[in-house]
């Protein structure tokens, strides 16, 4: 995609996202090497046109979108395919924001979900449910989990905190940078993160009405890690520790027994997914 300013050059992140057989694409980048704004733009490359969809600045320093996802219509919304992304910074409150693939519908503000100090974030969309999970670093590092509650969700909604319920406590996390995930598929929604202690990957599933106890799915000692749920509701673990970076899938649906682990032959600290 072309670039919708030519001040805008720096590449900061690339979310593609799948939306049942069409490729879309969100993109993130800086203008100019401080990383003074960002903007925003999704487009259909892959799909039956290569219009351009929504353009949106973001003002602050050196935000982080980490993550972002594409709530399908029918799900978060009856009608509207809404793309929501997630990000934390140096110095300013994590925000929230979203977007439509029109450009009648980007986002005219954005969503500080909390004013406190967090080190890491994640978003998902699982069926109709959109939420949110987080590292808050005021509350020693617990892991924070929060759902949006405001009705068929449009950019402006889910940009609104009314629209989300508040946050509920489900674990605590080594703070730091990719040390919470959410993943979805036929099993429902999974909390993934490293706990205190002995460094463990854990997972803790959603049930509809409450998470489950905690599962450990990978040996002590992990310092990064990428988890997935396959079509087949399997987690897929890959994780990074002092000896190297290693793979791992679960035997069942249950996601409790997993494979030994198969070490990866290059090693790699940033961006794993």
């Amino acid at each position: 995609l072309a670039d919708p300013a030519p001040e805008f050059k720096t590449d900061v992140a690339n979310q593609p996202l799948v939306e049942g057989g069409a490729i879309r694409v969100l993109q993130t980048r800086a203008k100019g090497a401080s990383a003074e704004e960002h903007f925003l733009w999704s487009g259909e490359p892959f799909g039956g046109g290569t219009t351009l969809g929504t353009t949106e600045g973001i003002p602050g320093a050196q935000l982080n979108f980490g993550e972002a996802v594409l709530a399908p219509a029918g799900t978060v919304n009856s009608t509207a395919t809404v793309i929501a992304t997630v990000g934390t910074g140096p110095s300013v409150a994590p925000i929230l924001t979203a977007t439509g693939l029109t450009a009648a519908s980007g986002p005219g503000s954005t969503f500080h979900f909390t004013t406190d100090s967090t080190s890491d974030a994640t978003i998902s969309v699982q069926g109709s449910m959109l939420s949110l999970a987080y590292i808050d670093q005021s509350q020693e590092d617990a892991v924070l989990w929060r759902r949006y509650v405001g009705g068929t969700g449009t950019p402006a909604s889910i940009q609104s905190a009314a629209g989300w319920a508040a946050p509920v406590k489900i674990g605590e996390a080594i703070g730091g940078g990719d040390q919470v995930r959410m993943v979805t598929g036929p099993n429902g929604l999974y909390v993934v993160y490293v706990r205190p202690g002995d460094e463990a990957v854990v997972a803790r599933h959603f049930d509809g009405l409450a998470f489950e106890s905690q599962v450990a799915i990978s040996p002590a000692g992990v310092q990064r890690f990428a988890v997935s749920e396959d079509a087949a509701g399997l987690l897929r673990l890959a994780y990074g520790t002092f000896d190297g970076y290693h793979y791992r899938y679960a035997k069942d649906a249950s996601n409790t027994t997993f494979s030994n682990p198969q070490t990866l032959p290059e090693h790699a600290y940033r961006e794993m997914r």
